[in-house]
């Protein structure tokens, strides 16, 4: 990781544009810096100064913010409360099924972070949905969301079953029928019987935007991708884009073009392109 210089950052980067142009500061996640962080201190002085700002953070990082003059406020984005989150899951799997709801709501109750990560609604859908495609029994929830120790992995899972789908799709609807959870992993991430070249791809393609700051994804950056894959052939990229897509990690921005390369993409949810780097240099290649 490169050390930053906060105060040659501040003077050469940022303070131009205050002394010249009329600018919006966006100060995103201030929860994720330790208490004596320097870049706390930009929030003193951007309070100080008054220079428009819009920070975002989770509640317990802002004890220290307060609205000191008319114009400054402070907004909370609420997500589900503990009831909406029970309420959710039985509806999710239907009065037929809640005892398996109740087992759900217990289970993801005695995890700690996981319970703090459902009262996002979407992390809560996915999780839901993760559970849903596992075909879990009763007796398996429990073993299964002992895996979800953390956001990270939830998002791995959601992978998972994102390629777990697209396998379905492609094999039939009974082709993973019988396989245990380590099983179907290694069925759907193989190169040869899964996704592995296109998982390899995509973490190339998600390291490389990550590095340019891109995460609208121009469709050069992807064909030079492919063509350093040594797996595939230059008629074969069309085929491995569709790939791409049809597993629902990579999605397109806006409609799809006539002219292939003017169209760009994005990955479902930026948490992913953390993943999928994490993936890359799990493999050696960073």
């Amino acid at each position: 990781m490169i050390k930053l210089n906060l105060e040659f950052f501040w003077n050469e980067e940022i303070k131009p544009f205050l002394e010249n142009k009329k600018v919006l500061l966006i100060l995103d996640g201030l929860d994720e810096l330790h208490d004596n962080s320097p870049f706390l201190k930009i929030v003193k002085v951007l309070k100080t100064e008054r220079i428009p700002t819009l920070i975002s953070s989770r509640p317990h990082a802002i004890k220290n913010i307060n609205a000191s003059n008319p114009q400054e406020r402070i907004v909370e984005v609420a997500g589900f409360l503990d009831e909406d989150i029970e309420n959710y899951i039985r509806f999710y799997w239907g009065e037929k099924n809640r005892t398996q709801a109740q087992i759900i709501i217990d289970q993801i109750k005695e995890h700690s972070t996981l319970w703090n990560t459902v009262h996002v609604p979407v992390l809560l859908n996915a999780l839901c949905g993760i559970i849903s495609e596992q075909k879990t029994q009763n007796q398996d929830i429990y073993l299964l969301l002992q895996d979800f120790k953390s956001l990270t992995n939830v998002y791995q899972f959601m992978e998972h079953a994102l390629l777990e789908r697209a396998y379905r799709q492609e094999k039939g609807i009974d082709s993973l029928k019988g396989q245990s959870l380590a099983a179907k992993k290694e069925i759907v991430r193989n190169p040869r019987t899964g996704y592995g070249i296109e998982r390899h791809i995509l973490a190339h393609l998600a390291f490389r935007s990550f590095m340019e700051n891109q995460l609208i994804i121009p469709d050069k950056m992807l064909e030079d991708i492919l063509k350093d894959e040594k797996n595939i052939s230059v008629e074969q990229h069309g085929t491995f884009r569709r790939k791409l897509l049809n597993l629902g990690v990579l999605k397109l921005v806006g409609s799809s073009q006539e002219n292939v390369t003017d169209q760009q993409y994005e990955f479902f949810t930026f948490n992913f392109t953390r993943i999928l780097c994490c993936l890359l240099f799990h493999l050696g290649h960073v």
